[in-house]
C-alpha cells in the first residue's frame, strides 16, 4: 500500500499514465484440441488485434493453454478483462471477426453452461434442439429481438451483446432447460418492441397487453418433479376410471335385481 500511495501522490493529470499501473497481471485460458488448427491459422490476426491495447499473449499447444499478460503500454485496465473474454469466445467456437467486437464499450459476453441442468441425456438433446429450432429459426429470432449474437455448441451457449439483451437470453436459455418453450418469451419480446414504438405507452403499465401464462410451465425445477407430477395425474385418472366402472356395474346389478323372472317365464309359457 505504501508503494501505491507514493505512485498515487506523484500521479498528475498528464500523459504519464504508465506510472499509475503498479504491477502486471496474468491469466491462462484453456482451449479444446479441435481449436488448435484455427488458432494456428489466425494467430497473426489475433496479435494485431491485441497489440494496440497493450496486451501480450502466448500459446502452448501441448498443454492447450493461452497466457494473457499486460504491458507498460496498457492505459485502460478493463482491456485486460476484455482480452480474457476475447480468448474465451474463440475457444468456444466463435470466429475472430465476431469475437473482436468485445473490445467495444457497449458489448458484453457470457458463456452459459447447460449440461448440469438435465441429468437425462436424451432430454438434454431434445431441449437443446428446441432452443435451436428448425434450421436455427428460434436462435435467429432471439438474436434479432435482443440485438445480440448466440452460438450453441456442445454443453455451452456463448452470447455477445448488450447487458440487457444478455440478461434476457440467460433467462430464456435456463427456462428452456426447465421445460419452458422459448416461443413464449419470443411473443413477449415482439409485443414489447411494438409497445416501445408508441409514444403514448411510455407512462402506462404493459401488464394488460402482455400475455399471461399459467404457473404449470414454471412449476418444474428438474425432470424428477415433472415425472412425479405425471404419475400423480395417471393415478387420479385411474381412480376415476375404476370408480366409474364400479358405479356402472352397481347400476346394472340393481336393474337386474328389480326384474321379476317368474312373470317373464309365465308369459313365455302362455305363448
Amino acid at each position: 500500500m505504501k508503494n501505491f500511495k507514493k505512485v498515487f501522490d506523484d500521479f498528475k493529470l498528464s500523459n504519464d499514465v504508465d506510472k499509475f499501473i503498479v504491477t502486471d497481471s496474468k491469466t491462462s485460458i484453456l482451449f479444446p484440441k479441435y481449436r488448435e488448427t484455427y488458432f494456428k491459422e489466425t494467430w497473426k490476426i489475433i496479435e494485431r488485434i491485441i497489440k494496440p491495447f497493450g496486451i501480450i499473449s502466448r500459446i502452448n499447444f501441448n498443454l492447450g493453454v493461452v497466457e494473457v499478460k499486460t504491458t507498460e503500454r496498457l492505459k485502460d485496465p478493463y482491456h485486460f478483462i476484455k482480452s480474457r473474454d476475447f480468448f474465451k469466445l474463440i475457444s468456444r467456437g466463435i470466429s475472430v471477426e465476431q469475437a473482436a467486437k468485445i473490445f467495444n464499450d457497449d458489448v458484453f459476453c457470457e458463456i452459459i453452461k447447460i449440461s448440469g441442468l438435465n441429468r437425462n441425456k436424451d432430454a438434454f438433446i431434445r431441449k437443446r434442439k428446441r432452443l435451436i429450432g428448425k434450421k436455427g429459426i428460434t436462435v435467429r429470432a432471439l438474436e434479432f429481438l435482443t440485438k445480440s449474437y448466440i452460438l450453441i455448441q456442445g454443453n455451452t451457449v456463448s452470447c455477445m451483446g448488450t447487458f440487457r439483451g444478455i440478461k434476457e437470453i440467460h433467462k430464456i436459455i435456463i427456462d428452456c432447460m426447465k421445460n419452458i418453450h422459448p416461443v413464449l418469451y419470443i411473443k413477449n419480446l415482439i409485443i414489447k418492441e411494438k409497445l416501445k414504438k408508441d409514444p403514448f405507452m411510455k407512462n402506462i403499465s404493459w401488464t394488460e397487453y402482455l400475455p399471461l401464462y399459467s404457473d404449470n410451465f414454471i412449476k418444474f425445477k428438474n425432470d424428477q418433479d415433472d415425472m412425479q407430477f405425471k404419475k400423480k395425474l395417471k393415478q387420479k385418472f385411474l381412480k376415476k376410471s375404476v370408480l366409474s366402472y364400479i358405479e356402472a356395474r352397481k347400476k346394472i346389478s340393481e336393474s337386474i335385481a328389480k326384474i321379476d323372472y317368474l312373470k317373464i317365464i309365465q308369459k313365455y309359457n302362455e305363448l
